[in-house]
């Protein structure tokens, strides 16, 4: 049996989900696809715009069988962190065959050799990667800039893009993890992941989010794929768009409640926390806020993600031991289509975690396994909390999505 595994924040509205599955199915004749998919908050350090459980139901409205969660404290981190949460998720169910990404380079020898160098980082590479931090360049530039000098130019094109970056850190994550998972690129078409111009084929995720908060419904309205312009009529204005700001009277408030050090927070630093009480305001917004502390050295995503894990309460220590152990401690089921019964029933039998889909016995947890339990779900109650704020809606008790065959 072939399974193959798609790791996305998943944005309904971006139509080029459903071209990814539907290539990837083609190219690897795989008979069942597993979406490892971003919970209440993404990678960029925000919150998504609308709940992870109509997330999922459009995503297996567009071929896929299973849609796993990937824990919060690995889908609000870095690329690396991210991606060794998310394929070690896929590696741990015991049956995933194929890993699909987006890339906007396809040579995926020239992604093998790239990792190949930075898993085994010369002293030259090392030396030349130091100075550039001594400089104040952000790690990504500075990373950068190290490939360009050593190794040339073709190599750095795999570093400029962020889906490059992501799947270069996708193969990092199956060499580290020894996973027999076979890597399989898709390419890009149509868009630049940052382009910010609706297209009547396959719009960027950036241009999307741009028009669903800046409530340019009717062009957006266009470019949504069929299935979702249903959603689109149902919810908007009454459960989303949940916006970063709409979070910034929760955060002044944990910052009176919260007794540790800024710096003790994931991706926080003793600089960071210097530049964030020289720089707070009660009165200011969080995006606000990210503006002032932009500082060399700091990409605004990284002051995001810092922000983020300050409110979620996602330190540096509880993750090195997240990372220390098991990396993932259980699977939680958000959505998956009857006619997959297979597919369940062979995790089920080869899983090296919990696999559930029902609100989860914690005594079946390790230690570690509820710990990172516990700030899911503090996570998703802050994420509904601020939806009924917002809209004065409430979002229905986490119930899975079942999907029947039958369902288009």
């Amino acid at each position: 049996m072939k399974i193959l595994g798609i790791i996305a924040e998943y944005n309904p509205f971006h139509n080029g989900h459903k071209y990814q599955i539907q290539k990837a199915k083609e190219c690897t004749g795989a008979d069942y696809v597993v979406v490892i998919m971003s919970g209440p908050f993404v990678q960029r350090g925000e919150p998504a715009l609308l709940s992870k459980y109509q997330r999922a139901k459009a995503a297996l409205s567009e071929g896929a069988d299973l849609i796993i969660e990937l824990p919060v404290c690995y889908a609000t981190a870095s690329a690396n962190y991210f991606a060794l949460g998310a394929v070690n998720l896929l590696h741990q169910l015991g049956v995933v065959s194929h890993l699909s990404f987006g890339v906007e380079t396809h040579d995926l020898d020239l992604f093998y050799k790239l990792a190949q160098f930075l898993e085994h980082e010369s002293d030259d590479y090392k030396r030349i990667l130091r100075q550039n931090l001594k400089e104040g360049l952000p790690f990504p530039k500075a990373r950068r800039n190290a490939v360009s000098i050593l190794l040339g130019e073709e190599f750095v094109l795999l570093l400029d893009t962020p889906n490059n970056i992501l799947a270069l850190e996708y193969i990092l994550a199956l060499n580290k993890l020894q996973s027999k998972i076979i890597p399989v690129p898709i390419a890009r078409i149509n868009n630049q992941y940052h382009q910010k111009e609706l297209s009547s084929a396959i719009s960027s995720a950036t241009a999307i989010r741009s028009a669903v908060l800046d409530h340019h419904s009717d062009s957006f309205y266009e470019a949504l794929p069929p299935a979702m312009k249903e959603i689109f009529h149902k919810n908007y204005g009454k459960t989303f768009p949940i916006a970063l700001n709409d979070f910034s009277t929760f955060f002044h408030y944990h910052k009176i409640t919260q007794p540790h050090p800024m710096s003790s927070y994931f991706d926080g630093t003793e600089e960071l926390e210097r530049r964030f009480w020289k720089l707070y305001s009660p009165t200011l917004t969080l995006e606000e806020l990210i503006l002032l502390l932009k500082h060399k050295g700091y990409t605004n995503t990284r002051i995001q993600r810092f922000l983020l894990h300050f409110l979620l309460e996602i330190t540096t220590e509880q993750m090195q031991l997240f990372l220390e152990k098991d990396i993932t401690y259980y699977g939680k089921i958000l959505g998956f289509r009857t006619d997959a019964s297979l597919l369940l029933k062979e995790i089920s039998k080869n899983s090296s975690i919990p696999v559930f889909y029902r609100p989860v016995d914690q005594q079946k947890l390790s230690d570690l396994g509820k710990k990172m339990y516990h700030i899911d779900k503090k996570s998703e109650e802050l994420y509904q909390l601020i939806v009924l704020q917002k809209f004065q809606t409430e979002i229905p008790k986490e119930k899975t999505i079942i999907l029947t065959a039958q369902t288009e």
